[in-house]
């Protein structure tokens, strides 16, 4: 491993330790490193992650898949650096959690990266878009296994209706099916998602479910649901 690299993970390990409630108080030290948060870093990431975790017992494993899923998310808030890279630093920590955090051990922790992970290739920047929104469909769809309806409804809701922009952007396929599949999605969401017990949701999937309208073409059922969602005030991009 690469010494300047792995002390300056280090830092960084031992910062998101002790600010787990304040995560912002990393940017500083990654501002200062941004030009090193590259390729050589995510090297760096991955050989000691995984180095750590082959002779690690199981409270040692969960606080490391705990820093790198924290991690993840300091770096996917992060507004500087370089996007693409942000990204792929997102994702590698991610996989190195799910080593730690599998479906049969801890299935909630292993459902929420399924979805972190669907999201961050749905903004993938490196790699074929096209098998980016594959990828995200197929996290997407896993989650569900854990994420049912009965047990995880809001959960489940927010999954549906990430999914449904997923196939509404998606490449593969036919066009007409994959926007079917969208606003099926978004229907099943907003089975969950009504206007009283979940205002802004049940907003901001009626506007998903007009852009997925739109797309097909099918106009009045756009501006039906354009109309429902500027109903109920609602921050847009949540």
């Amino acid at each position: 491993m690469n010494d300047a690299y792995l002390k300056l993970l280090l830092k960084i390990i031992t910062a998101i330790a002790e600010n787990t409630d304040n995560p912002e108080a990393v940017y500083p030290l990654l501002l200062e490193n941004s030009d090193k948060l590259d390729q050589t870093f995510i090297l760096t990431l991955q050989e000691w992650a995984t180095e750590q975790l082959q002779d690690a017992d199981a409270d040692e494993s969960y606080k490391i898949a705990s820093n790198l899923y924290l991690f993840n998310q300091i770096i996917y808030g992060f507004p500087l650096g370089n996007p693409a890279l942000n990204i792929e630093i997102t994702i590698t920590c991610l996989k190195l959690a799910l080593t730690v955090w599998t479906r049969e051990i801890s299935a909630q922790n292993w459902a929420v990266i399924q979805n972190s992970l669907a999201i961050d290739y749905c903004c993938r920047i490196q790699g074929e878009k096209a098998d980016n929104l594959e990828t995200a469909i197929a996290c997407y769809t896993q989650a569900f296994s854990v994420y049912t309806r009965q047990a995880f409804p809001q959960e489940w809701a927010l999954t549906q209706n990430n999914l449904g922009n997923a196939y509404g952007s998606r490449i593969q396929g036919e066009t007409a099916q994959n926007l079917e599949k969208a606003i099926a999605c978004h229907k099943e969401a907003l089975s969950v998602y009504t206007r009283n017990a979940f205002p802004q949701q049940w907003g901001l999937t009626q506007e998903n479910l007009a852009y997925a309208y739109g797309d097909l073409g099918q106009s009045d059922q756009k501006i039906r649901c354009l109309k429902l969602s500027l109903e109920v005030p609602f921050p847009r991009g949540i």
